[in-house]
């Protein structure tokens, strides 16, 4: 029924909503003796009539609870996603701030920081205003395509508890100093990172940062050859020489055309890298914030870096995600393959983190080898990588060992030996 938290919208949605606990209970219990699952299917039945009162009720903090409670035990549960999520979109209820970790950041950044917030976000950036609105819608947009994504799959988001923090640092010497100091970054290859512990992501402007550095370089070496050449040729007008002075002044038309389409091409890969870290980070957080992955549990490296790898979007105001190849991806994992770089699929699936790799290089064919394993079970082992991180989400909390991620990987999809030889195969149709 239509109420004051949300009108027809979440009217209908606490309709279904209903409609999806009584079928999920039915389902459930059958019509056997009962059972400790179908105990499981009351109890949740019964917090779901609770939430759905609460809702009625204009009580959204009551609601809200229950309907995490049910989310906690049963993740894909159908009714309880679909209300969450049109509670949040409700008249006069959005996510909360966390007070605490905003202040706790504001601190360790200093006073010249403006906090913003979007539906899903609170930035702190002290880059300038149109930078920072760009970055943000940019995060709004990571958050729609997981969701787009998710449905793909067959999983449930659901919104964070609270707003998700990111931090916006104009500086790159002062991005990398704070990583350091508050979040123990310190590899010189991070360009931007997702810290579980504090639950933000921290990104810099890349305009100031090494990559732009030497792209400017060749830049202004351009530049100056086009400048050359234009003195050039006004000496050779000076001094009467036409015949040279115009094939000089040719060269030099050539010269300025030259700088000016490598500018854009640089301005072009510059909105390109920036525009893929953003979503990049922006994806991990969404992923441990909103129902795919959980903070208190390890993930494999592949799993992680693969799902946020494939959501860097060539172009972010058209679709993206594992569904959409990125061209920059599939050309770095073409030269894995040409060079014979990828680890073994057994080696690769154990690993959780980097700290076999000691340059950049090993760090790319690492990220562009879990690109191309997320993407190819995406496209043809959808349902086992969705169960696949429902498993990994039953474990119990903390480290899992590269032996236990082996036999969770295989039982979700079979020999590693032998679904290697198969993408193998496919990868170089």
């Amino acid at each position: 029924m239509p109420n004051s938290l949300g009108g027809r919208s979440l009217g209908r949605a606490l309709a279904l909503a209903g409609l999806l606990a009584s079928a999920v209970a039915v389902g459930r219990l059958g019509f056997g003796p009962a059972t400790a699952h179908a105990t499981s299917a009351i109890d949740l039945s019964a917090t779901m009539d609770a939430a759905i009162l609460a809702v009625e009720g204009n009580r959204p903090q009551e609601a809200d609870t229950l309907l995490r409670e049910i989310i906690e035990r049963e993740p894909d549960h159908a009714g309880a996603a679909l209300l969450l999520r049109e509670l949040y979109t409700a008249r006069g209820f959005e996510l909360p701030v966390d007070e605490t970790a905003l202040q706790q950041t504001l601190g360790a950044l200093g006073p010249d920081y403006r906090q913003t917030e979007t539906d899903h976000f609170v930035v702190l950036s002290n880059g300038d205003s149109k930078w920072t609105r760009q970055r943000s819608a940019l995060l709004e947009r990571a958050h729609h395509q997981f969701s787009r994504v998710m449905n793909q799959l067959g999983l449930e988001v659901v919104p964070p508890q609270q707003k998700m923090l990111c931090v916006l640092i104009a500086d790159h010497g002062d991005y990398q100093r704070f990583a350091s100091l508050h979040d123990r970054v310190e590899a010189p290859w991070v360009a931007g990172y997702y810290a579980s512990l504090s639950n933000r992501i921290v990104m810099y402007d890349d305009a100031t940062g090494p990559t732009f550095e030497r792209l400017a370089q060749q830049l202004g070496e351009l530049d100056g050859q086009a400048e050359q050449a234009a003195m050039v040729a006004m000496d050779a007008r000076q001094a009467g020489e036409r015949d040279y002075a115009r094939a000089a002044a040719e060269h030099a038309r050539y010269m300025d055309s030259l700088a000016a389409s490598e500018r854009k091409r640089i301005e072009g890969v510059l909105r390109e890298i920036s525009d893929a870290k953003a979503v990049h980070e922006a994806t991990h957080q969404v992923a441990f914030n909103c129902n795919l992955q959980s903070r208190a549990h390890q993930y494999p490296f592949w799993l992680t870096e693969g799902l946020a790898t494939c959501f860097e979007p060539p172009d972010p105001r058209r679709a993206f995600g594992p569904d959409i190849a990125s061209e920059t991806r599939e050309a770095e994992w073409d030269r894995v393959l040409d060079e014979g770089k990828q680890m073994p699929l057994r080696q690769l699936v154990g690993l959780v983190g980097l700290d076999h790799a000691h340059n950049n290089e090993e760090a790319a064919v690492a990220y562009a080898q879990a690109y191309a394993l997320f993407r190819y079970l995406f496209r043809y082992e959808r349902e086992a990588l969705a169960a696949y991180f429902r498993d990994i989400q039953r474990e119990p909390a903390g480290r899992i060992s590269p032996k236990r991620q082996v036999e969770l990987f295989e039982a979700r999809f079979g020999d590693i030996e032998a679904l290697e030889r198969q993408w193998m195969r496919q990868e170089r149709r």
